[in-house]
């Protein structure tokens, strides 16, 4: 089974990054941010140059370089990643899947929204895993993770938990 870690809209908040990538970090493949947060992501990233890391721009990642979407191949499933900010996701998922089913890809990750969701239609999954720091209208803070083995895709939103401090 290959696991992949699924974060978005941290907007300033390194900590829960940090304790989500801690947790996750022996078990999961990869890890793919969604925007919202570029600082918090690439301090993560360096702390960890052995695991592949993968990330788009959010709306309020102003001064980001990184691309809007990207499509990236894990377990030789497809993933298009995008924030959401220039898709109409809040209007439907329908232009979101079928962007992603243009790119070959079986799974469309988002976030920009801060409310988690799976859904799955015509072939594709979509998961929007909430926000680790800023969740809506009474929605925990989450995160997404997804599972892939040889018995199919399994995507799933996770409670992102303000642990006490370490030490």
């Amino acid at each position: 089974m290959t696991r992949i870690i699924l974060f978005s809209d941290s907007h300033g908040d390194l900590r829960v990054l940090q304790k989500i990538v801690k947790k996750h970090l022996r078990e999961a493949a990869a890890f793919l941010f969604l925007g919202d947060g570029e600082r918090e992501f690439d301090f993560i990233k360096s702390e960890y140059p052995n695991k592949r890391f993968f990330a788009v721009r959010g709306n309020n990642d102003i001064m980001s370089k990184k691309d809007d979407f990207m499509t990236v191949d894990i377990a030789g499933i497809k993933i298009f990643m995008t924030h959401g900010h220039r898709y109409p996701y809040r209007l439907g998922e329908d232009f979101l899947r079928t962007s992603a089913g243009n790119y070959g890809a079986k799974v469309a990750a988002c976030g920009h929204t801060h409310f988690p969701g799976v859904s799955y239609e015509a072939g594709i999954y979509v998961i929007n895993p909430g926000s680790v720091s800023l969740p809506r209208a009474g929605s925990p803070r989450s995160y997404g993770i997804l599972d892939i083995s040889g018995a199919g895709i399994v995507p799933f939103i996770a409670k992102a938990e303000v642990w006490p401090d370490d030490g």
